[in-house]
């Protein structure tokens, strides 16, 4: 038995395409893979914190001499590093803010990346911890940027697959949403929807084609 994160990083309650994709995947993964626990995380109604001078203090302090405001703070790391490092696949819902990933989606990533826990030091060399896992990331945009010139400015694809390689996750596929014209965007959901139905039924995020 496996464990899905799903994580919902999208700033609207309403109306947000990639939050409705996210919602078809986990409802297709509970169909398919019943036996399969879920744990599902909305990061902006969980307030992540950002990094601040007591988070990095509680973060970098020997676990044995943490004061107590320390040991609070260090929670709310653990509440994600837990979530990441108990889990088999990650499927994320990351909307594309300013050709980026949204604040929030940054500041949890700021929380995961940790010494010892999702990654250590091997001789000379960085190593990734979450090994054998596969991650899953859904994203819409308003314009295309698989195609130049748009292609320079998209720093959400590249900076997710460079974190979570980083981390150990090689295994990451995209499910895009590109444009804002009203037919362009509900063929690509159709497209969108059809890939996820597969990739679910296979239970592998091996590439479609």
């Amino acid at each position: 038995m496996a464990r899905l994160l799903s994580l919902s990083s999208s700033s609207r309650s309403e109306g947000s395409i990639t939050s409705r994709l996210l919602k078809e995947f986990v409802s297709e993964w509970k169909l398919v893979h019943p036996k399969d626990s879920v744990l599902e995380l909305d990061l902006s109604k969980e307030k992540v914190p950002y990094l601040d001078e007591m988070l990095l203090s509680a973060i970098y302090a020997d676990p044995q001499a943490r004061a107590e405001e320390q040991k609070a703070a260090y929670k709310q790391v653990e509440r994600y590093t837990e979530a990441i490092t108990d889990s088999d696949v990650y499927v994320m819902a990351v909307p594309m803010y300013n050709f980026s990933v949204p604040a929030v989606f940054k500041a949890f990533i700021d929380l995961i990346v940790l010494p010892g826990v999702t990654f250590k030091m091997n001789g000379s060399a960085f190593e990734g911890l979450l090994k054998n896992k596969r991650a899953f990331v859904i994203t819409a945009s308003g314009g295309n940027y698989d195609q130049p010139p748009m292609s320079k400015m998209d720093f959400l694809e590249p900076y997710l697959r460079s974190v979570f390689g980083f981390l150990g996750v090689t295994d990451i596929s995209f499910v895009k949403v590109q444009g804002h014209d009203a037919a362009i965007v509900a063929r690509e959901q159709e497209n969108a929807l059809t890939k996820i139905r597969e990739y679910v039924k296979r239970g592998s995020l091996t590439a479609v084609k």
